[in-house]
This record gives C-alpha cells, sequence and structure tokens, in this order.
C-alpha cells in the first residue's frame, strides 16, 4: 500500500511539473487544496497523506481545506473560480462531473470547461454489504429477498447525487428491486 501510495504521489508530482517552466520559482506561497467532502472520509485521509509529500517535495505548505456539500458543488465551485495558478487545487472524485449535471440549478460552474484534470490518484472499490440478520448471504439471494420484500429494505450512501448513491440506484435498476435510499448529510462550520 505505501508503494503504491509513492508511485501515486510521483504522478501527482509529475502532473504539477507542467508549473516548474511557467515560473521557476513556483511554489512562492501556500498550496490550498480543496477536498468537497468532510474530514475523516477517505477522500480527506488521501488527500492529507499527499498534502505531506508535496509539502516535503515542494518545501511550501500545503493547507487541506474540507469544503463539503450540494454533492461537491460548494468545493468545486471554489476551485473553478479561483485564479489558475496552481496555488488551488481540487481533490475530487468523478463528483465533480456528476454534481453539475443532477443539480445544474445550483451549479455555478462547467467542470469542462472551469476545471482542468492534472493527474488521476487512484480508484475505490465499492462493496456491498448487508446487516447479518438480513437472510441474504450471496447478491443472488439478496435481489429475491427484495424481490419478495419491496420497500422494505433501504440502502445508504454518503450523499444524495454522490457516486455512492448512484451505484445503489444502478444495483435497483439492474436487479429490478424496490429499497429506500438513506443519505448520511454533513454540516460544515
Amino acid at each position: 500500500m505505501k508503494k503504491i501510495g509513492l508511485s501515486v504521489c510521483a504522478a501527482l508530482l509529475a502532473g504539477l511539473s507542467w508549473m516548474g517552466a511557467i515560473a521557476a520559482e513556483f511554489p512562492e506561497k501556500p498550496i490550498r487544496i480543496i477536498v468537497p467532502y468532510a474530514p475523516g472520509g477517505g477522500g480527506d485521509i488521501l488527500a492529507r497523506m499527499y498534502a505531506d509529500k508535496l509539502r516535503t517535495e515542494l518545501g511550501q505548505p500545503v493547507i487541506i481545506d474540507n469544503k463539503p456539500g450540494a454533492g461537491t458543488l460548494i468545493g468545486s465551485e471554489l476551485v473553478a473560480k479561483a485564479p489558475a495558478d496552481g496555488y488551488t487545487l481540487l481533490f475530487t472524485t468523478n463528483s465533480v462531473l456528476i454534481a453539475p449535471i443532477l443539480n445544474a440549478a445550483a451549479a455555478k460552474y462547467d467542470p469542462l470547461k472551469d476545471l482542468t484534470p492534472v493527474v488521476p490518484i487512484g480508484s475505490i472499490a465499492m462493496v456491498l454489504v448487508a446487516h447479518p440478520g438480513l437472510p441474504a448471504n450471496t447478491p443472488a439471494e439478496l435481489v429475491a429477498y427484495l424481490k419478495k420484500n419491496p420497500g422494505k429494505v433501504s440502502f445508504a450512501s454518503s450523499g444524495t447525487g454522490g457516486i455512492t448513491h448512484l451505484a445503489g440506484e444502478l444495483f435497483k435498476t439492474r436487479a429490478g428491486v424496490t429499497m429506500t435510499h438513506i443519505s448520511e448529510t454533513f454540516a460544515s462550520e
């Protein structure tokens, strides 16, 4: 895992290397990484790992700034509206593309025009888990149970419109079952 993390960090640094051609003095001030998720989650933890490596490599402070909310729209908008000088970066998932589609009225940026991808960091597997009391031990048994009990089971995600929510909706559609979506809401101060 450590070897993979170092490789990904090297890829991130390589993605930032283009900035050296623009200004040999870069970075002259702290770099801010906006994480559009709540502190303590997977995205936040990964961002902090990479921020530590960037601090060491670049010799400048790298500040993690969590700006959760609106399915990543809040944090993504901050980066989209920041000066294009390399000092404000966005650490996100493909939700940066999904959120403006699902909530076009609230989106104040166009991810394809206002943001530029730098480097993919990695991929995260999603898993299907259930309470041990549910009488299903395989996906097939779960689908059978859900078909016999439409609407009696709920599924959770970290946020409406996020990738985990959409994965649950895709599961429902492909399996032909009915479940209720329950979303965790995070508050940020």
